[in-house]
């Protein structure tokens, strides 16, 4: 029989009280054992155990939030629709709920004082929860494929009808971005006033579900110009045509300052780049945000867009001046700051919404283009 180490037994004892000192030394042994810094390890593996599986929960929780929020409702048309992720066959089905009454609650709120805006984008091209809207914007980015830029990206051409049918050609560009990136200038139309001159939105700051956005001091300075006016009246600090971009830079970019620019009509291209050029450094990007030819059937659309998009590739004024892009102002501001920059334009991605829902009889037009530096 082995013997005990005489640490454990010092005098002889019977064997029934061996035991009891035996457990008694071995309660006392655990106790000294726990006290020590060394005995966390045994708690840390369960600690972190219980970490994975609630992060593992709240994973779970947005995926069904998400797929919740894609069943739901009804697309401004009012027809159930579905978004197609191209990447290897994979499909990211979404369909969104029609906002009932908000182009009418938007008519009657007073001019934007000074204040931050929050996105109101949300309930309508992409989901107002962060955690559904940041695993939408990571699937996008994670599907979405195109032409490899061959440089760096100075500004990007990048469509706004919605995460829902132009968001996988979004994030073609703009998983190509390469930060650092500081200030982020963005022009786009107006869907809410029509004015004449360019307006910056009339707020401190942006707001989507993924946090706040600063405006450039660059934007005040801007507003005192000659041929920037007020916010129209009707036009609220929300705009569709800047919402769209905010989560997808959010996301690739981090941290950054905002220049939001609402571009109208009766605006001299040529001068409002002008007025930017000075304000333009290494760490700066300019987004064009616009859809291209709209409400046509399938392949009328692609013939259209193929031209549009030769023109802005070719630096050809002339043709996207009779283009049906929505934004045609703002992309020409973006041409005529990378024709004076001497950058080039590459054609990353194009999809029109027939490709992407499905549903072809009257399509809306999508395109990605980068304006690269040499």
């Amino acid at each position: 029989m082995r013997r005990w180490p005489a640490v454990f037994s010092p005098f002889p004892l019977p064997g029934a009280g061996f035991l009891l000192l035996l457990g008694a030394v071995s309660l006392i042994l655990l106790a000294i054992g726990l006290a020590q810094p060394g005995a966390k390890s045994l708690a840390q593996p369960a600690a972190s155990k219980a970490q994975e599986s609630q992060a593992t929960r709240q994973a779970g929780k947005a995926q069904e939030d998400l797929a919740a929020w894609q069943q739901a409702g009804e697309t401004q048309e009012g027809q159930t629709a579905r978004q197609a992720g191209k990447a290897q066959g994979h499909f990211i089905q979404i369909t969104a709920s029609k906002a009932q009454g908000q182009q009418a609650s938007r008519a009657k709120e007073p001019a934007a004082a000074m204040q931050s805006g929050p996105s109101r984008a949300g309930s309508r091209s992409y989901p107002p929860n962060p955690a559904m809207l940041r695993l939408l914007v990571q699937r996008l980015l994670s599907a979405a494929t195109g032409n490899k830029v061959q440089g760096r990206i100075a500004g990007l051409l990048s469509p706004h009808h919605g995460y829902l049918s132009s968001g996988i050609v979004a994030a073609a560009g703009y998983k190509q971005l390469v930060p650092p990136i500081k200030t982020v200038f963005i022009f786009g139309p107006s869907h809410q006033a029509n004015f004449s001159g360019a307006s910056v939105l009339a707020q401190k700051s942006c707001q989507t579900p993924l946090g706040e956005i600063p405006l450039a001091g660059i934007a005040e300075k801007l507003r005192k110009q000659p041929g920037f006016v007020p916010p129209p009246k009707g036009q609220t600090t929300h705009e569709q045509s800047i919402e769209m971009q905010l989560p997808f830079l959010q996301q690739v970019l981090k941290q950054f300052e905002l220049v939001p620019i609402l571009v109208g009509s009766k605006v001299d291209p040529i001068k409002l780049a002008q007025q930017i050029l000075p304000y333009l450094n290494d760490d700066s990007l300019i987004i064009a945000s616009s859809d291209l030819s709209e409400q046509h059937p399938y392949e009328q659309a692609a013939s259209l867009d193929q031209k549009t998009t030769k023109a802005i590739t070719s630096f050809d004024f002339n043709t996207l001046a009779s283009s049906d892009a929505c934004g045609k102002t703002s992309i020409a501001v973006l041409m005529e700051i990378a024709r004076q920059k001497k950058w080039s334009a590459q054609l990353i991605d194009y999809e029109n919404s027939g490709d992407t829902t499905r549903a072809r009889k009257q399509v809306i037009g999508f395109a990605s283009i980068a304006f690269v530096r040499q």
